[in-house]
């Protein structure tokens, strides 16, 4: 059960760092940070709602992108923590005394979470940020209990460049790359950077 909850945190993390990195680079509209924080927390506070307003907008917001970016944001396992508002209608009154408690602590996590990271400049990121994350901020136990070993970007740089595959390279973006044990996806970060200063020299 442990090891459920910390890939479910795992994954709502995941989901709210990609949509602050897609926010401060302009791609996404503001819904995590600054006045829209704000103004979330000022919501929060009122608690005028039957959803806490910070749940209701990561479950808009994840239906929304799910079409933009499918394999992160398709509802799954790891959405257990959301009860749709058709599910609470039908649940008895101590269930629903015990479920707004848990949406109360929930909501303080939440809010906690996106304050944090609202601290932090995403612009102009061109590093596996997600790699970072696990490196710094997660004890070696965890690591390795998790099974999470992570590539440097300079042996990513060093293989990458064995393999060919360089800004360099004529017709670059005609060859193939994949990465079928992409872990937070170093190589993929590394390569793209390579493809996109390709294009960008043609």
């Amino acid at each position: 059960l442990a090891s459920f909850v910390a890939q479910t945190s795992h994954v709502v993390m995941g989901r709210l760092l990609l949509y602050r990195v897609a926010e401060d680079d302009d791609v996404l509209p503001r819904a995590f940070s600054d006045t829209a924080l704000e103004d979330l927390v000022n919501l929060s506070a009122s608690n005028l709602t039957h959803i806490p307003p910070v749940i209701d907008r990561i479950v808009s917001q994840r239906a929304e992108l799910e079409r933009f970016v499918p394999m992160i944001y398709t509802y799954g396992e790891f959405d257990w923590w959301h009860i749709p508002v058709e599910k609470r209608a039908v649940k008895l009154h101590t269930e629903t005394l015990e479920l707004a408690v848990w949406d109360a602590d929930l909501s303080v996590i939440l809010l906690r979470a996106l304050q944090r990271l609202n601290y932090y400049s995403f612009d102009s990121l061109d590093t596996d940020i997600w790699h970072r994350v696990y490196q710094y901020y997660l004890p070696a136990e965890e690591r390795q209990r998790l099974g999470g070993f992570y590539t440097s970007e300079s042996v990513v740089e060093e293989l990458l460049t064995e393999c060919r595959y360089s800004a360099d390279t004529p017709d670059l973006c005609k060859r193939s790359f994949i990465d079928p044990a992409c872990g937070s996806g170093t190589f993929i970060v590394v390569a793209l950077r390579r493809l996109l200063s390709h294009l960008s020299a043609d």
